[in-house]
């Protein structure tokens, strides 16, 4: 690259950029504190309920048939899509339910077991009974 060249592409490296549009998919809005509890309660619930309708009801037989390895789309307790990949099913998610009054959450469909650490040892723990340390 000639001197002149590397000069010219640099100062475009530094000249300023215009202001990014905001996203057309979520609208920009500031929550009150109360919306911002209810949109994370309700977050929290979305999630919840798929999760325990996915373990309890979906995860066998999503891998019998073939899907093992691959992330499922959820929403109102029910598989929206089967996707390749985690970010596969971010991104299709976002598309399907834009806005922040949407919810969906993604489950990787696996038999293995989750290592959630010694953190969930002492979630599950009595509270007579602490885990052994290790």
């Amino acid at each position: 690259m000639s001197k002149s060249a590397l000069i010219a592409t640099l100062i475009a490296a530094l000249k300023p950029r215009p202001a990014e549009e905001p996203s057309p998919r979520r609208p920009m809005r500031h929550l009150s504190e109360e919306e911002e509890q209810e949109r994370s309660r309700r977050a929290r619930k979305e999630v919840d309920d798929n999760a325990r309708v996915f373990f309890d009801e979906l995860l066998d037989g999503l891998i019998a048939d073939g899907h093992k390895g691959k992330s499922a789309l959820m929403r109102d307790g029910k598989v929206v899509e089967i996707l390749d990949n985690y970010r596969a099913a971010k991104t299709r998610g976002l598309e399907l339910f834009p806005g922040i009054d949407e919810f969906f959450s993604i489950q990787e469909i696996t038999d293995e077991p989750w290592d959630i650490g010694t953190l969930g040892a002492w979630v599950v723990a009595s509270d007579d009974k602490k885990p052994a340390a290790t």
